[in-house]
């Protein structure tokens, strides 16, 4: 369980003790490298980059309602957002801005006193 020409060979027994894996669980990737959730999930993600070309203002949740609309993938809405967050597609809309920083009508500078002053003048 070595690199081709790797100068330390260790078996596949110690490495898997080691590594805290079953011998049934490596043999099976051995056989099968990539899981088929890995290809639809990789499928899926195709599908997504273009209803999210068509029009990037769309979300995880609505690219869920036209998966099933238009290509008739079923899928939930966590696995959506999975594989969307996987893949960098994010909706185009901004988020709101924050509120500007709360006022203080008896400060000449409009802002709060810092807390030490506010402190020190009770």
């Amino acid at each position: 369980m070595a690199a081709a020409g790797a100068p330390v060979r260790v078996p596949v027994a110690v490495a898997l003790r080691v590594l805290g894996l079953s011998r049934q669980g490596y043999y099976q990737w051995l056989k099968d490298p990539v899981s088929q959730r890995d290809w639809d999930d990789a499928h899926l993600i195709d599908v997504l980059y273009d209803l999210h070309a068509d029009d990037v203002t769309l979300g995880y949740r609505f690219l869920t309602d036209e998966l099933e609309s238009e290509h008739g993938i079923s899928a939930s809405e966590n696995r959506v957002h999975r594989l969307c967050r996987i893949a960098g597609i994010h909706a185009s809309h901004h988020r709101k801005r924050s509120k500007p920083a709360l006022r203080n009508q008896g400060c000449s500078e409009g802002l709060k006193p810092p807390a030490s002053s506010r402190l020190l003048a009770v």
